[in-house]
């Protein structure tokens, strides 16, 4: 939780309108080897609305706010012989975009599209 005056006389900001402060996040990550050959991860990250840029007391309707957003990523490893892994990584598998509105959820003001990362790698130690 945030709140106070933040340098501006008069005026009481709470959580929901301090810029930069994203109330609540959350990681998780599940990793499995299977007789040091082959590996798989997933990771999981939860960011929560928050206001993006200054929070505008005499026109709240203006704000903007990035909503909620989920990310999955997964990984792959499988060792080959004579040191060598071969790795496959997928970031935002299921397409997550970055949602913004302004001043009320159903005023959508911007949708950012990053796409799903596809990344194939060999990787060789000597």
């Amino acid at each position: 939780m945030a709140h106070g005056d933040y340098g501006r006389a008069g005026v009481y900001l709470t959580t929901d309108q301090v810029n930069g402060f994203i109330p609540f996040t959350a990681n998780a990550n599940l990793s499995w080897d299977y007789k040091s050959r082959f590996g798989v991860s997933v990771s999981y990250n939860y960011t929560d609305e928050n206001i993006r840029g200054a929070f505008d007391l005499t026109n709240p309707s203006r704000n903007v706010y990035m909503m909620p957003r989920n990310l999955f990523n997964v990984n792959l490893r499988y060792n080959l012989p004579r040191s060598m892994t071969v790795n496959l990584g997928v970031q935002n598998l299921f397409n997550e975009p970055q949602r913004y509105y302004r001043g009320t959820h159903d005023q959508v003001n911007q949708i950012r599209l990053q796409g799903t990362t596809i990344t194939l790698s060999l990787e060789g130690r000597f």
